[in-house]
């Protein structure tokens, strides 16, 4: 196959779970057929700390954990924030608990 190139000719790469990729485990189904959830965690920045990939099955709320175990540095953030999605008073136990991390939602 010949390298993906985006529009100013940088090289790309394939997505695990791309359409040319019919069974990965990382496509699930949703209400307009089949699709794929890629999750990322940024700092205040803007730049990456995680990226994760993911079937569309599943709640954003349950994929945080397996996102911050994809993390690209040795460190936990000291909290994330996320929107009313990410309201979850079992998350938050999860992270304080296991990660030491205070997740910042709007109430639902």
């Amino acid at each position: 196959d010949p390298p993906l190139l985006d529009r100013a000719g940088h090289r790309g790469c394939r997505v695990a779970g791309s359409r040319q990729d019919s069974s990965s485990t990382k496509i699930g189904p949703t209400k307009r057929g089949k699709g794929t959830k890629i999750m990322a965690i940024g700092d205040g920045h803007g730049l990456p700390i995680a990226i994760h990939v993911a079937s569309a099955s599943p709640a954003e709320v349950k994929l945080v954990e397996a996102t911050l175990d994809d993390r690209f540095l040795a460190w936990w953030p000291d909290r994330l924030i996320g929107d009313k999605a990410f309201d979850s008073d079992a998350l938050d136990a999860l992270l304080a608990k296991s990660m030491g991390i205070e997740m910042i939602a709007r109430h639902r």
